[in-house]
């Protein structure tokens, strides 16, 4: 638990390990608290040899997702919520 009481997780992903079974799926889901940061990410993904299954986009349910696959076959997904007001 962080000093503000809030809790904090922080991971840091390699691009890289055995190729994935096809068929394997699961995926890694990475939650966001800033919007902004779901696209970071996957900017960052797609620059280290990602290919990206789903663009960053504003869904309905007050949600932005967005899907990689890691050149080993490895999907990550990443979201935040959005704000619904």
């Amino acid at each position: 638990m962080a000093k503000d009481g809030v809790q904090k997780l922080h991971a840091n992903l390699a691009m890289s390990g055995p190729a994935a079974p096809d068929g394997a799926g699961a995926a890694i889901q990475i939650n966001f608290s800033d919007p902004g940061a779901v696209d970071a990410a996957c900017a960052r993904a797609a620059s280290s040899g990602a290919t990206v299954i789903i663009s960053p986009a504003d869904m309905f349910w007050c949600a932005r997702p967005a899907r990689v696959r890691d050149p080993f076959g490895h999907v990550r997904a990443f979201n935040a919520a959005l704000d619904p007001h």
